[in-house]
């Protein structure tokens, strides 16, 4: 069975990271979700892999126009043999990756993903700010399964600039699919700080808070999420679970309520949700 979690409070949440390898005392009550496919469905309100990992690389665009160094200009006759060396000289490093991410593109147009990847991670190595290279190089590591690779690009990316939420997202899902949801944890909250307002980030965060039994985080980080996105049905149970497991019934009544009148739950989401309400009421009547 799956357990939930709930988000943090209004505004920027603060976050203690977890440290490898442990776990949080669970002191409260943790209500369950029906079995269901951990990692390939938003049920516990953990983005798929589509939905956070960049765009193929057919759409990737460069990012500047590039010089053709191999095409003098009009008054290239005339230029002294120092001047071309020095125009040269300022190609490298980025428009140099710039050069390399086309012909990367090129080999992928191609069917050459081999010579590609060469091309993609030579132009990380002239500029590693390359935006669309990282892209396009990461795109080809997910498309044929090999996330270590992946991961590694990515903790290469996030160390070289921290302000980059989305990415620390994909690394973070990588993490959660061979079961470090501590690290996923500590991932999400490295690049926190530069989180800016994004819904989808924070109800991610609050779901894996969830699963470590973290509800008070989990509910802020929750009511985070739906400071934007108030009708969402998913995040609104998660919610209600992490409210219901911090002893907080009278919110968390509301709460699965919401997420019962919200129209967008499955079938056997909208069937729980009402258990949970039944059970509250029972409660609430003793």
């Amino acid at each position: 069975e799956l357990t939930i979690v709930a988000p943090l409070s209004p505004g920027k949440p603060r976050l203690a990271a977890v440290e490898h390898g442990q776990k949080p005392a669970r002191s409260a009550p943790v209500a369950t979700l029906p079995k269901a496919e951990p990692l390939r469905d938003p049920i516990d309100g953990i983005p798929s892999q589509a939905e956070i990992v960049p765009k193929p690389v057919q759409q990737i665009r460069s990012e500047k126009p590039v010089k053709d160094i191999n095409t003098p200009g009009p008054t290239a006759a005339a230029t002294p043999p120092a001047a071309i060396d020095k125009q040269m000289r300022e190609v490298a490093p980025s428009e140099g990756a710039e050069i390399s991410f086309r012909k990367g593109v090129a080999q992928i147009q191609e069917g050459r993903a081999n010579k590609a990847e060469l091309e993609f991670r030579d132009a990380l190595k002239q500029d590693p700010s390359h935006a669309g290279a990282l892209q396009a190089l990461l795109n080809l590591l997910l498309a044929s399964g090999r996330n270590n690779d992946a991961e590694q690009l990515l903790r290469t990316a996030l160390e070289s600039d921290s302000h980059q939420p989305r990415l620390g997202m994909i690394l973070a899902r990588l993490e959660v699919e061979r079961g470090e949801v501590p690290g996923a944890i500590n991932t999400l909250v490295g690049v926190l700080p530069y989180v800016q307002s994004d819904s989808e980030f924070y109800a991610f965060l609050a779901a894996l808070l969830q699963r470590e039994g973290r509800h008070k985080e989990a509910v802020e980080y929750y009511r985070a999420a739906l400071r934007t996105v108030p009708g969402n049905g998913v995040w609104t149970m998660g919610l209600g679970i992490s409210l219901r497991a911090s002893n907080q019934g009278a919110e968390a009544r509301e709460a699965f309520t919401r997420a019962a009148d919200s129209g967008q739950l499955s079938p056997e989401l909208q069937q729980f949700v009402e258990r949970q309400l039944r059970e509250l009421s029972l409660q609430k009547k003793k």
